[in-house]
Formats: structure tokens, sequence, C-alpha cells
């Protein structure tokens, strides 16, 4: 088994003048791009970073990213990519309860590390990127260092990332991530098919390089050989400007971006043609959204995972229409179950309960937290926290985060089934369900949506579209607004909605 930098290793040597790196001013071939990281790793271990230590990420989607991510690896230490939105005291929070040794940080967060520079005088911290973006800089700084090879020993077994939970429902938990879960995927059935047919395909990094999926990305350009595009422009106008000069062929990014772009794409005059297909997860996809994608010729391909679980079930057009509203199949060496919520008795295809996996590519547990980690897991079994069934054919179907299940008069309501009709309806972009509290039922539905553009879509059109596709006691209340509240990694915020005063 190998180690995720191993990978990155062995491009420079076998296809060194391939493209690797790229962004929209400069160009590393995978020579090039392995000497980088060489030369960082030497600034690390110059600075006292050492096999085992944490060193923390604050930046945005430049080179610089990719470049930080396998140096920390090559001398053996934990990467901690953090959400670019985080403030100072979520930095301190950070480099706290991970006990981070080294914080490389964009410039445009010296405010934001300012007063942590000052209080913690044994965190050596580092700004490594200009505002304007310029990696010359950067560069030049990195110079003076050997680009030869660490040659740190560092073993599958050894930890390669700290990733912190979203947090949306109390304080965010530190996924302790080895070396061996990610390369052991890259390496299954289901992937490794698939190594060196990534040559010369280009792979564009719009989405939150801090993000499980744009890491397993990277890593994975690496070991299949394609080059990474990296990209700040997330505007809808500055992506297809993107495919189209980059002549990209996949990219990864939440449904309500791929939403956002098929109705540029319908404004503008852009060229798809070099997509081979798009990547999406993170949360449930409106089927809707892979019919808009096939009118163009683009397969939409979606997953199901977490930050503890990796990538779960794979869900792709050639499935069928009918299973759209599916999270998929399961991938290679992952087994599924679902079980009865109280009694975590097994239930049969067709029935609601809790979503269990087994599987190689989990989690080593939350790090610093034995007690969350035990709850976490059943007999080897990690308990996901989802309502699910499996039907006759095997497909998943996630109906949702049991905390968010709106229980009506004892009867239960999943949003995600309300949420797949309601984003069915022409004139809507998006939409939440989301239970509200009621003196005579317990919990009512209501429908927070969000129109398409010019779309003069009203409560009684949603309402008489609900009639006879939803049961009444399902059929929410409708209110229409602006936009959705979200997460840095694109999960709707449904405790902010419940409380429309910190909403409105």
């Amino acid at each position: 088994m190998k180690t995720i930098h191993s990978y990155l290793v062995e491009r420079s040597i076998e296809t060194p003048n391939f493209e690797g790196l790229v962004d929209r001013k400069h160009r590393y071939t995978f020579k090039q791009y392995n000497e980088e990281v060489n030369r960082l790793a030497h600034y690390m271990k110059e600075k006292g970073v050492q096999k085992g230590d944490r060193v923390a990420l604050l930046l945005e989607n430049t080179l610089f990213y990719p470049v930080a991510l396998f140096a920390s690896f090559k001398v053996g230490a934990i990467a901690i990519p953090t959400n670019s939105e985080s403030t100072t005291l979520e930095m301190e929070n950070v480099i706290d309860s991970a006990k981070a040794k080294l914080v490389l940080y964009d410039e445009k967060f010296a405010t934001v590390m300012a007063p942590l520079i000052e209080e913690k005088g044994d965190v050596i911290f580092k700004s490594v990127m200009a505002q304007d973006e310029s990696l010359e800089g950067f560069q030049q700084f990195l110079k003076s260092y050997s680009a030869d090879e660490p040659n740190v020993v560092v073993n599958p077994e050894d930890p390669a990332l700290f990733l912190f939970t979203s947090g949306t429902t109390g304080k965010p938990k530190i996924c302790e991530i080895i070396h061996k879960t990610y390369t052991s995927y890259f390496e299954s059935g289901d992937v490794s098919k698939w190594k060196n047919t990534g040559e010369g395909a280009r792979f564009l990094a719009v989405h939150p390089l801090f993000h499980m999926s744009s890491l397993i990305s990277v890593f994975g350009a690496a070991f299949m050989g394609m080059t990474v595009v990296c990209s700040m422009k997330s505007e809808p106008t500055q992506i297809w400007e993107t495919i189209q000069d980059q002549k990209i062929n996949s990219m990864m990014a939440f449904p309500y971006v791929y939403n956002h772009m098929i109705e540029e794409y319908h404004k503008g005059n852009y060229d798809a043609s070099s997509l081979k297909q798009l990547q999406t997860g993170g949360t449930k996809v409106p089927s809707s959204l892979f019919d808009k994608y096939k009118e163009i010729n683009v397969p939409l391909l979606s997953g199901y995972g977490s930050t503890e679980a990796f990538v779960l079930t794979r869900y792709v057009p050639s499935m069928g229409r009918e299973k759209a509203d599916s999270a998929g199949l399961p991938v290679d060496d992952i087994e599924i179950k679902i079980v009865d919520k109280d009694t975590h008795e097994p239930l049969e295809n067709g029935e609601v309960g809790e979503i269990l996996i087994r599987s190689p590519y989990v989690f080593e547990g939350y790090w610093g937290n034995e007690e969350a980690t035990e709850k976490a897991f059943e007999d080897g079994w990690f308990l996901m926290g989802d309502a699910g069934m499996i039907d006759e054919d095997g497909f998943l179907y996630i109906m949702g985060r049991y905390k968010d299940v709106i229980v009506y008069g004892g009867e239960n309501i999943y949003p995600d089934g309300v949420e797949e009709v309601l984003t069915s309806i022409k004139g809507v972009r998006e939409a939440a369900v989301v239970g509200m509290k009621d003196e005579t039922f317990g919990e009512v539905p209501k429908a927070f949506i969000v129109k398409q553009p010019g779309s003069p879509l009203s409560e009684e059109d949603v309402l008489s579209y609900c009639k006879g596709r939803l049961s009444d006691y399902k059929i929410p209340a409708v209110e229409f607004v602006e936009s959705l509240p979200k997460n840095p990694v694109g999960k709707v915020l449904k405790n902010v909605l419940r409380d429309r005063k910190q909403y409105a």
C-alpha cells in the first residue's frame, strides 16, 4: 500500500512533462509540481516541523493549496485544510484543538490571523500569497530551498489529514484520516481500472479545496495523471469561461452551483463540448438536474458519503432515469444496511431506517474524542445519522438527516421527499423544507423556496402542484426567500431556517 504523496512522485518520474497544476497565470509540469512541493517540505523541516506535527492551511483555491498538502505529507506532518470563511475565533479553535505547529495562510486572511500571531508565540505563522493572487513572491521565497526529496519515512498507516466536521450542530469534531484510507480506495478495483486513463484530462478545481470531495479530486488527479486547474472564480459566467478557455473535461461542485450554471448556459453562448462529465454531491441532487444536463449532452454523476466515511455510493445516468432519485449503488468493498433507529434490528428492502456502513475507507476516529468515536460505531459499523432505505435492486435512497425529520401528529415526514417534488416545479431554483412547531400537530412542514430569476411562481401555484403529488399532511406552507443560508460546504442550515428571527 502507498502513501498519498507517492502518486505525485511517480508522476514526476513517469510523465514529468505533462501538465500537473495550472491556474490563470501559471503552469507546472508534474516535475515542477513535485519540485515545488519538495522545496516547501524543506522549508517545513527547517522550521522544525516533524513527523506527526500538524500544519493548518487557510488558503484559497490557488496552486499553493495542493503544493502545501503534498509538502505536509512528505515531511510526515498532518495537513489541516481549514474553511476559507473562518473567523479569528474559529481559527483559534482549529489551532488549539488540533495543536497546530505551523499555519500557512494567504495574505488575504491577514486580518483574521493578526490577533493569533500576536497571541500564540509557540505557533509558526507564514503568509504565502499576496492579495493580488500573484505566485511570484511564493516562488521566489522557495527558490533557496532544495528541490530534492526530503526523504522522511512515511507509512501508509500514518495520519495524513485532520478534517473538521462541518459543525452545523454542536462543536466541530476532528476526523483523523490515514494515508491508507485514501490510497486503498484509489488502488481498489472501483478506481484502479482508471489509472493512466486521465493522462491529458483537465479537472477544474472550483469547489473549495478544503472540502473532502475536492481533496479526493486533487489526490486522484495525481493517481490518474490529470491536470488540476485551480480557480478562485465561482460565478457561473466565470466558470463557463474557464471551461472554454482551459478545455475542462470534468469538475466537482454542489448541486446549487450546477443549477446556476445551467441557467447561465442557456443565457449565454457557451461551448460545453470539452466536458466529459460533471460530479456532484454533499446534498441531495434533484432528479430534474440530471435531465437539464442530459439536454446539453453532459453526464452528471452523483455520490453519497461523508467526511468520516469517504465515498459510499455512486449514481451515473446509465443506471436509469427511474433511479435518479437514489444515491446510486455502493462502490466496491462498501457494505450498507438499514436498521430500526431504536432497536437497531435490520430492516427489509423498502423500509426506512438508519443507515449503517462498513468500509475499508472509513476514518480512524474523532481525534482526541474517544467518547464520540465510540458512539459513532457499533460492532464495526459506522452510524451515518441519516434516514434511508434500499430498494429491491440495491439502490440506496437518502431520506434526510434524522435530526431534520418532521414529526407531524405521530407521522414522519422526510424533508428530502418533499424537496424533490418542489424542485421539480418550473420556476423553482432551490427549496428547503423544515419542521415548524405547532400546538396541534407538534410540527408542520414549511418550505422556503428560491425562485428562478423572473419567475411569476406564486404560493397558490406551489400548493396546487403539490396536491396529488404529496399526501395532504406533507404539503408544506410556503415562503419565498432570496437565498437559502448555507454553510461553507454548501449544506443548507436548516436550524437557521427554523428560527426566522436569525434568518430575517
